[in-house]
């Protein structure tokens, strides 16, 4: 299974699943982008927990506001895993 259980309670926080979320949807964005919706501290803390987790990697740019953020194969695989219904209930219940 994709989704396991340290992704699982990794992406039960709110705003780590929502900055997965915001990346995986388009699949790459702009650090500047996230910035728009989610606080600096949390928004640091996620990226770092989504790197070490390899569900995203950051490309850097010379501006930080600059820097992309990507899905890797790995955080593809779990997004689509989260759109099963399945997978979806369980994550509701966490």
């Amino acid at each position: 299974m994709i989704l396991t259980i340290k992704t699982a309670d990794l992406l039960k926080d709110p705003t780590t699943r929502g900055v997965f979320e915001a990346v995986a949807n388009p699949r790459t964005i702009r650090i500047r982008d996230l910035r728009i919706n989610f606080p600096q501290v949390d928004l640091d803390r996620s990226i770092a927990l989504l790197k070490n987790a390899d569900l995203i990697k950051v490309e850097p740019a010379v501006i930080d506001d600059f820097n992309t953020i990507y899905v890797t194969a790995t955080g593809l695989n779990v997004a689509q895993a989260m759109k099963r219904p399945s997978i979806k209930a369980e994550l509701a219940e966490l």
